[in-house]
């Protein structure tokens, strides 16, 4: 017959990987659940405590009520006179149906250990080589840093900044455009030289014409 594979992965250690990754899942959740209740419900409020609300009225508890009791009486009915097709198997280790609950546990414990640490906070003991004197008043931030960013300031205009002027304002697009720049002046102005050449000789070729005809 056919075998199905669904539960055989939940239960198989083949499978150890995805098992894994849930248990981590669970612990987590199990972890940061404890910690918004502790450090929203069992904390300091910064407001009064009075709350001024009513949530006593039928219009909003009966609904709640309904909807409760229709889930829990169609749960009932439906796992009652629906049996699934294939029994799961029941064949799981102890360690295997108990390592959700362990998990949540270590979660839960893990939770109020995180929170017992940060309202007991350590802090570090003073060190007399950390002092103004013992630390040669700051050396490194104020000398050795300033000659080392000129140095690599430097290194930087050399490597970087020259190369980008030859090669993009002497030898490239940049400097193509200058070169036809300045060949278009000097040919801009041989063309306004010979204009003006050419219309003095054509204004002395009219006055001549005039004069000869009267």
């Amino acid at each position: 017959g056919s075998v199905d594979l669904q539960p055989s992965l939940n239960t198989s250690y083949l499978n150890t990987w995805a098992l894994l990754l849930t248990l981590m899942a669970t612990a987590f959740t199990a972890t940061y659940s404890i910690r918004m209740t502790i450090l929203v419900q069992a904390g300091q409020t910064r407001i009064p405590p009075m709350v001024s609300m009513n949530e006593n009225n039928p219009l909003i508890t009966a609904p709640l009520t309904r909807l409760a009791l229709g889930s829990i009486t169609a749960g009932m009915i439906i796992t009652s006179f629906i049996t699934p097709t294939k029994t799961p198997p029941m064949t799981m280790p102890l360690i295997t149906k108990t390592a959700a609950i362990l998990m949540t546990i270590l979660g839960i414990i893990l939770a109020l250990e995180l929170s017992n640490m940060t309202h007991t906070l350590t802090y570090p003991k003073p060190n007399p080589l950390m002092n103004f004197s013992s630390a040669l008043g700051y050396f490194n931030p104020l000398v050795h840093r300033f000659f080392s960013k000129n140095l690599l300031e430097k290194g930087q205009n050399i490597a970087l900044h020259l190369i980008d002027l030859s090669w993009l304002k002497k030898m490239g697009p940049e400097g193509l455009a200058e070169l036809q720049v300045a060949a278009s002046k000097a040919a801009t102005s041989m063309h306004t030289g010979l204009i003006k050449a050419y219309l003095g000789s054509f204004a002395l070729s009219i006055l001549v014409m005039i004069l000869m005809t009267h």
